[in-house]
């Protein structure tokens, strides 16, 4: 099966696009209003949709890589975190918690391991 790479490409610029987000969110979190906090989060949410999606091409591409498709199933942490993310809705403080004590970190942990993976098909 051939190697997807334009599509691996796309996918890492996905990642580094949500990670940039969610560094702006936590560079200047006091910065935002409340309708702001809820539109960059809606922003987040939709990358994490199109993550997951790819996710399971990935899995199509990747089923002969083990440690990759175990890095691709640590995804369902983030999910986690993004659910209880969710949760905290209505509180700009509980999501400001949230995200720089541990969504981002999951997020970002997961990320270095998929780039990890990644990167010898993304490299020119």
């Amino acid at each position: 099966m051939e190697i997807p790479y334009p599509f691996i490409r796309e996918f890492t610029e996905l990642l580094y696009n949500v990670r940039g987000i969610l560094d702006r969110i936590l560079a200047g979190f006091d910065e935002f209003t409340l309708l702001e906090d809820d539109l960059i989060l809606i922003d987040i949410f939709a990358g994490l949709a199109q993550i997951d999606e790819a996710n399971h091409q990935l899995a199509y591409y990747f089923y002969d890589h083990s440690t990759f498709l175990t890095v691709i199933q640590g995804f369902s942490l983030v999910v986690e975190e993004a659910e209880y993310l969710e949760k905290t809705w209505n509180s700009s403080e509980g999501k400001q918690r949230l995200i720089r004590d541990q969504f981002y970190p999951v997020y970002a942990v997961w990320q270095a391991e998929v780039q990890e993976q990644l990167t010898p098909y993304t490299i020119s």
